[in-house]
């Protein structure tokens, strides 16, 4: 599973939108992923951002699979 998969299944079983860090807490509680870093929250908010809606990045990848709402949260693309 990575990063991105792993934000994925956090945000369809919650069923609503979450912030990077509840996304990567929710990471962390399930035991989703393992993490080969000091900052979990980084990788997963740069995971989020190379695959969201609206971001123009050098290293975006497609098809958008998140968006950024206004309240700093993040949900699947409808």
């Amino acid at each position: 599973m990575t990063i991105t998969d792993a934000a994925i299944n956090v945000l369809k079983s919650e069923k609503k939108p979450l912030t990077a860090q509840e996304i990567t807490d929710l990471i962390l509680k399930r035991n989703l992923y393992q993490f080969n870093t000091k900052d979990e929250l980084a990788m997963v908010r740069s995971a989020i951002h190379r695959r969201c809606k609206g971001y123009d990045r050098k290293d975006s990848i497609s098809p958008a699979l998140f968006e950024k709402l206004d309240n700093k949260t993040y949900q699947l693309v409808k």
